[in-house]
């Protein structure tokens, strides 16, 4: 309910929700189980609310039984997709694999459904990455990928299945300052909870809240020109992801 108040009180009419990164989320049946919980209360949600776009985390890419798991999540119906899955976290130093037998299994999943596939992957240093993540792509043209922290993103030539996220900051500052060609995947995105509740990024961006976020992002969009502005604030995500409905005037 915090969520959908601060989303109608900034006028925004979907989201995608996840959870946060764990490094340890593996290696503590405990900790995975609350995870899985509240995935499971987000489905729910998101079966009666489809402005809820939540994606399934709380699993293991590198064990086989993992799909046991995501597949019947996907089957509900209630989850747009799998993510946000860190091929390589630069900070939390978490680096799972772009293909196992879990990971396939996923991919034909989301290609069969047209479902959303979060991926974060700073390849800088690492081009054999970056590679297998542009094949993937490529391979996969019915999956509707978003990449954040991917310097890349913005440069593969030739799809129509991605989007870039980045934070309403600096960087989004300094490349909206460069050619308009870089901005044509990008989407914004909060990476924070609502007011009141905790954010693994409390203190390492420049908001405190996803409300806050909303306000710094339009701050940044009105300096772009009117047609890019609406294509960053909704107008590429609505092309990769359609919307199901609509809050009138929210965007």
């Amino acid at each position: 309910m915090a969520l959908l108040a601060e989303m109608n009180k900034h006028g925004v009419s979907r989201v995608v929700l996840q959870t946060d990164h764990s490094p340890d989320l593996t290696l503590h049946p405990g900790l995975l189980s609350v995870y899985r919980t509240v995935e499971k209360t987000w489905g729910a949600i998101a079966a009666v609310c489809p402005r809820i776009l939540p994606l399934i985390y709380a699993f293991d890419p590198t064990e086989d039984s993992s799909w046991d798991y995501v597949g019947e999540r996907l089957k509900t119906g209630n989850y747009a997709g799998v993510g946000e899955i860190e091929f390589i976290h630069s900070k939390f130093g978490i680096r799972k694999p772009v293909h196992s037998k879990t990971m396939d299994k996923i991919y034909e999943a989301l290609a069969a459904s047209e479902g959303i596939f979060h991926l974060q992957a700073d390849t800088r240093g690492a081009p054999e990455v970056e590679a297998e993540i542009d094949a993937l792509i490529r391979s996969y043209p019915r999956i509707k990928f978003i990449w954040f922290a991917g310097p890349r993103c913005f440069d593969i030539d030739g799809v129509t299945n991605l989007i870039c996220t980045l934070f309403p900051n600096e960087y989004m500052e300094r490349l909206s300052s460069g050619p308009e060609g870089a901005m044509s995947r990008m989407v914004l995105g909060t990476d924070h909870s609502p007011s009141g509740f905790h954010s693994a990024s409390a203190g390492h961006l420049p908001y405190d809240s996803f409300g806050e976020g909303i306000a710094a992002a339009r701050v940044r969009l009105m300096r772009l020109s009117p047609a890019l502005r609406d294509a960053v604030a909704h107008g590429h995500f609505d092309t990769l992801v359609p919307p199901t409905g609509s809050v009138p005037g929210a965007h």
